[in-house]
């Protein structure tokens, strides 16, 4: 996952708006709830993706697995076959 990837997936764990754009703040508020940095929440979140849901991309026809919220990817990788 990159940076982006995981400042979006934490966003939306926290719940904040998805046009929420103040790292700083997203960093302090993921440290605060979890007691681990940013870096650390993006590893750990990694870590979880391969047990994450998996999808065929309608625009694509690629298969991603990753995590989404409403109806948007946060986070994904591709999956070969």
């Amino acid at each position: 996952m990159d940076e982006l990837e995981i400042i979006e997936l934490a966003i939306a764990v926290l719940g904040l708006p998805a046009d929420f754009d103040d790292e700083d703040a997203v960093e302090r508020k993921i440290n605060n709830r979890f007691d681990v940095d940013l870096e650390t929440f993006g590893r750990i979140a990694s870590a979880l993706l391969p047990f994450a849901m998996t999808a065929r991309s309608p625009l694509t026809e690629k298969v991603y697995q990753g995590f989404a919220h409403n109806d948007c990817w946060l986070a994904k990788k591709e999956v070969k076959s």
